[in-house]
């Protein structure tokens, strides 16, 4: 059961496995099972309705050529409803941050609401011998939300931000959560597995 109050010195960061042609593509190309990474606002459905909904902000590239950094909720394993993104596998990380931080992260990301989706930049992680095709006035996934949290001062990442493919930026936000919860959708039920790394 998800408590659906993120309280205020909590960050939440969330991760797909994404079954889309872009995401399918991520994932050959970086041998990595998360293809697809995102701000967490709000969680208002948890597990026992058999769903999973979360208010996000997040650069999508979807409608193709057409993406950008948008704020909305989306729900994972809803047949029924026309924003499930049918995910395979959705990761909720919680990281204990500064209350200033926290308002400082998501500042920017409203900031961002509304900027093109960073195609170039994906290129340069799929395609080799492509380097800094990326437009700096716009963004894929894990670089938004990296370059956001690094704005407000919480960096813990070793490149920049538009040199973090998914497995680069995940690990080391998996490793300061003090709770991962991952939920996958089997035999019509939500199973979730949680892991805890610490005490707040």
């Amino acid at each position: 059961m998800l408590n659906t109050k993120i309280p205020d010195d909590v960050i939440v960061i969330g991760a797909t496995k994404g079954n889309s042609f872009i995401s399918k593509c991520i994932k050959f190309f970086q041998q990595y099972p998360f293809t697809h990474v995102f701000y967490v606002k709000g969680i208002y459905c948890s597990p026992k309705d058999n769903d999973l909904v979360t208010l996000n902000i997040e650069a999508l590239p979807y409608p193709f050529f057409k993406g950008n950094v948008n704020v909305h909720c989306v729900s994972y394993f809803d047949d029924d409803s026309k924003k499930s993104i049918h995910s395979d596998a959705v990761m909720l990380n919680f990281i204990q941050v500064e209350k200033s931080i926290k308002e400082k992260i998501e500042k920017f990301l409203y900031n961002q609401v509304g900027k093109k989706y960073d195609y170039l930049g994906i290129i340069d992680f799929i395609v080799p011998f492509t380097d800094n095709l990326q437009d700096q006035n716009r963004w894929f996934c894990s670089e938004l939300i990296s370059a956001a949290c690094i704005s407000a001062g919480y960096n813990i990442w070793n490149k920049f931000p538009h040199l973090l493919d998914i497995k680069d930026f995940l690990i080391p936000v998996i490793r300061h959560s003090f709770k991962t919860i991952v939920f996958k959708y089997k035999n019509d039920k939500i199973l979730n597995r949680e892991v805890n790394y610490g005490n707040r």
